[in-house]
């Protein structure tokens, strides 16, 4: 998996999207000529995944096309990381964590170096841009219960259990 990092949302000027069936339902899928920039599942509609990419890249212009993301594609996938650049350090460690484990984040954290830093850790998990790539579905509390999932529990729980049955 190649890598490419942005620092400030606002260079993104343009961004191609499509509607992609997965295993776990539709998403949408946001690139440009520097990799995949966003994954959101489609929880409610297409209308909202759209303006949930509009509100994180408000100064791309954005087109809508009919060409589909392998989201599967075992390692050929290029990433365009657009965020701070503590947040970035976050997603890379995720892509870390093997298929099929879980991580807390004060783990997490302590793997990064700022032990002290697991509300930040947690808001960055929280702000993932690239679902399922991205495994923010492998990090729990704590205590080691689930918690809260940005795009909810079945979802997590379908997610896991798809990695569970191919690894």
């Amino acid at each position: 998996m190649k890598i490419n990092k942005t620092y400030d949302r606002n260079q993104i000027r343009h961004l191609d999207y499509s509607f992609n069936e997965t295993p776990f339902g539709e998403v949408l899928a946001a690139w440009n000529d520097r990799g995949i920039c966003a994954i959101i599942y489609v929880t409610a509609c297409e209308d909202k995944a759209e303006c949930e990419l509009r509100e994180r890249f408000p100064r791309a212009m954005l087109r809508q096309t009919t060409d589909a993301v392998n989201l599967f594609a075992c390692g050929d996938v290029t990433l365009n990381l657009v965020g701070t650049p503590f947040e970035i350090l976050v997603w890379t460690a995720l892509l870390e964590v093997p298929v099929g484990a879980r991580i807390s984040y004060a783990r997490l954290a302590r793997e990064l170096g700022c032990p002290k830093s697991v509300k930040a850790v947690a808001a960055a998990v929280e702000r993932n841009p690239i679902g399922y790539i991205i495994p923010c579905h492998r990090v729990v509390r704590n205590d080691g219960s689930d918690g809260e999932y940005r795009f909810g529990g079945e979802l997590r729980k379908a997610v896991l259990e798809y990695e569970k049955a191919v690894r």
